[in-house]
């Protein structure tokens, strides 16, 4: 257990950095009403202050992060006592705020870190006319400062705190879209289902921990990691796990995800997609990788790795169908939830006791958890890339709708060329960020022949998980790209479907997506910059990164003793090759290009229509959704939609989304009926409840 270091630490700056600004953004307006400016001048300045407080916090928190990771000392592990909390029962824990950060924190900081000084800086021109510009600014500080702290902290009851925090910080974000006139009902329905889903979740994680608690008689981390253990670790895992598994919208708990994110500010929205669903990933890690709740189980991450197969598959193919970018872009943020999951359940497999002396099999599981983390940092960078040019085509177009999209390219080449950047690497397409993470996660289940050849009882059971892992990953990266060519033709080339005049994009929006667009590129070109980084996070859950061995001019890691064979190997060019194969390429484009020449497309002397006379995305959704849409005129009911729309008069249903509504309802009756014999106006029968109250309260004092 590392000692423990009096005082606030670096990381209690960047957290009062972030909480500056959430002062500024809502107290912003206190210089209007005391006459020092005028409301709109009030809104601005309280803007720019928050955002200037969230890019100088983030950029902070990036450095400090950054040069932990690469302190000289090797694993910079910490625990800094922040403030001491002495509980007045004496049989309770102590309940110290501390401070705990290792590589795997750090990591994961320093991509909060990274992500909100983007969001940040593209944030000035995005909400510079927005009639609550000050509001967003301000819970936006206080939503990466409760990310932070939930990274941070090392206790069980101020990791509820943290998580309660992000729950409250996220919801009044999802109010944006009510408070500012747009489908306030549904907007209402969105922050519901969102307090409702995140509630349940917590209560699954305090339900998995408590025994753990108990158990330990402490509630610190640092001494639970040691020698805590759950007296029933089976059932604390299934509890834990699924409270993860609502939290980060893992199937069949993903039917909040797109209801809830589309009612976000887009800006925003690049933050929750590619960072909040991540704080799960984080809990995985440390509550289940780390033993906290005792030694892994082989069997977890087969539970683990199969649920992240059928998120990425079913997922992928609801956002195929999608209408609406911001909706399909939530789909397929769950679909990545899914694949970096993958990694994690392998990583458990590999992590049970039985498989302890055999190096290939530990290798493997080192290789599974770098490339799950190689995943969680692909993805946020390409995810917020997204996000924010999705930002951007709704401030020039005024909608998000594909049907009313198209010609993008042409109208705002920078927007389009850094979205279709961003589209192409979530396809895994080399040389893009994209293929690197998605490649590792597939030559680790190759590598799982490793416990085939190991005889072990669990072998085949092991080996069919990992194959029906293999096939629901494959289909869904096949999935994924084809969706993405659906969104990109429809969205980005032909001609403008829908001519409504829109704003601009300024120079801070510009300068975001350039610089999102280029790590995308430099990530997926020289792949092997960020193993050494991510190996710092392997040690705190048990794994040795030096069984790997990466190859400095291609992504290969060996392990000993598996994928000796070269074909396993990838193929990621070297610097030469890839410029024989980029110039050659270049040079051809240019020549075409100077010959091309813009004419009218001739449409049999009619006059052309883009909105009728275009391919939309339903041409190729609907060559894999047609089978099983059934006919049905009905609009879909319910709290959540039950059903989507194709084409006319073609629906496909949602399970999960009918199950939540059905849920919800009963519940609703179930509460209503109580409610009425409850509440029955009689002050009578409210004091015998108080009564009956205090006697219940006596009796558990009275036994304890």
């Amino acid at each position: 257990m590392p000692d423990v270091i009096p005082g606030p630490g670096p990381f209690a700056l960047v957290a009062f950095l972030f909480a500056a600004g959430g002062l500024c953004g809502h107290g912003g307006v206190l210089l209007a009403r005391l006459r020092l400016l005028g409301i709109e001048s009030a809104k601005t300045w309280s803007m720019r202050a928050a955002l200037a407080f969230a890019a100088v916090g983030s950029t902070a928190a990036v450095i400090i992060s950054v040069s932990l990771i690469n302190c000289a000392a090797g694993d910079c592990v910490r625990t800094v006592r922040v403030l001491s909390v002495r509980a007045p029962v004496a049989d309770v824990p102590a309940l110290d705020l501390t401070f705990h950060h290792d590589g795997l924190a750090d990591v994961f900081i320093s991509l909060v870190g990274f992500c909100a000084a983007c969001v940040a800086v593209y944030s000035f021109g995005w909400l510079r006319d927005d009639p609550l510009r000050h509001s967003v600014a301000g819970s936006f500080n206080l939503f990466v400062a409760s990310l932070l702290l939930t990274l941070l902290v090392n206790n069980v009851f101020w990791l509820l705190v943290a998580l309660e925090l992000i729950t409250l910080c996220s919801a009044d974000l999802v109010r944006y879209r009510g408070r500012i006139r747009q489908e306030p009902g549904r907007s209402r329905t969105a922050v519901q289902t969102y307090v409702l889903v995140s509630h349940v979740g917590l209560m699954f994680l305090l339900a998995g921990l408590l025994p753990v608690v108990v158990g330990g008689s402490t509630l610190d981390f640092d001494v639970l990691r040691k020698g805590g253990e759950s007296p029933v670790p089976h059932l604390s895992f299934a509890l834990v796990i699924t409270g993860i598994a609502i939290r980060s919208g893992v199937v069949p708990f993903h039917f909040w995800v797109p209801v809830v994110h589309t009612h976000l500010p887009t800006n925003v929205h690049a933050m929750m997609s590619a960072v909040m669903l991540k704080v799960p990933v984080y809990l995985a890690i440390r509550l289940i990788l780390e033993g906290v709740i005792g030694p892994v189980a082989w069997w977890w991450g087969t539970v683990v790795l199969l649920l992240a197969g059928i998120t990425a598959l079913v997922t992928v193919f609801y956002a195929l169908l999608s209408k609406n970018l911001k909706v399909a872009l939530a789909y397929h943020s769950v679909e990545n939830i899914g694949i970096i999951f993958a990694g994690i359940g392998m990583a458990l497999m590999f992590s049970d006791a039985r498989f302890s002396g055999n190096p290939a099999i530990r290798g493997a599981a080192a290789l599974a958890l770098l490339a799950s983390l190689y995943h969680v940092v692909n993805h946020a960078v390409f995810k917020t890339l997204l996000f924010l040019g999705a930002s951007s085509i709704e401030k020039l177009t005024g909608t998000l709708e594909t049907r009313r999209l198209g010609g993008l390219l042409r109208r705002s080449p920078w927007v389009g060329g850094t979205f279709l950047i961003g589209a192409t690497a979530i396809a895994g397409l080399p040389p893009l960020n994209g293929f690197v993470s998605e490649w590792l996660t597939l030559q680790t289940l190759f590598s799982g022949q490793a416990i085939y050849r190991s005889g072990a009882a669990v072998a085949l059971l092991a080996m069919v998980a990992l194959v029906g892992a293999l096939i629901t990953l494959a289909i869904a990266f096949a999935t994924t790209a084809l969706a993405f060519i659906k969104i990109a033709g429809e969205s980005l080339l032909g001609e403008p479907r829908d001519r409504s005049p829109g704003g601009g994009v300024t120079w801070s929006m510009r300068v975001a997506l350039g610089a999102l667009a280029g790590c995308c590129v430099l990530v997926g070109l020289q792949p092997w910059l960020l193993v050494p980084s991510l190996s710092k996070a392997l040690p705190p859950s048990g794994l040795d990164p030096a069984v790997l061995d990466a190859d400095p001019t291609a992504l290969t890691i060996h392990i000993p003793g598996v994928l000796d064979d070269d074909s396993y190997r990838t193929v990621l060019p070297t610097w030469p090759l890839l410029v024989l194969a980029v110039v050659p390429a270049v040079i051809t484009l240019g020549v075409a290009a100077s010959r091309w020449s813009r004419r009218p497309v001739w449409v049999g002397g009619e006059p052309f229509e883009p909105q009728t006379m275009q391919y939309t995305g339903a041409a190729m959704s609907g060559l894999i959704w047609g089978p099983i849409a059934r006919k049905s005129s009905e609009p879909a009911t319910g709290p959540l939609p039950e059903s989507f729309e194709i084409s006319p008069g073609q629906r496909v249903a949602e399970v999960s989304n009918r199950a939540f509504n059905i849920m919800v309802m009963r519940t609703k009756a179930v509460s209503g009926w109580i409610g009425d014999r409850l509440q029955s106006g009689d002050v009578r029968a409210y004091l015998l409840y108080i009564f009956a109250a205090v006697v219940m309260v006596l009796i558990v004092l009275a036994l304890s």
